[in-house]
């Protein structure tokens, strides 16, 4: 049985401004090398955002 994986919401804290556009440019990277066998498109939000979206609990 051949199980296709899916897509799962994780969050990546940052603490420094910088971080945020390291770790943005990183998957982007990963996004545009991935193609069409990527899971989806890596999405930054906010922490007020991922607290009303339940991405953590």
């Amino acid at each position: 049985m051949t199980v296709l994986p899916q897509p799962l919401p994780f969050v990546m804290p940052f603490y420094q401004w910088w971080e945020a556009a390291f770790y943005g440019v990183g998957l982007k990277a990963y996004d545009l090398l991935a193609g069409m066998a990527g899971l989806g498109q890596a999405v930054l939000v906010d922490g007020f955002l991922a607290l009303a979206r339940r991405y953590i609990s």
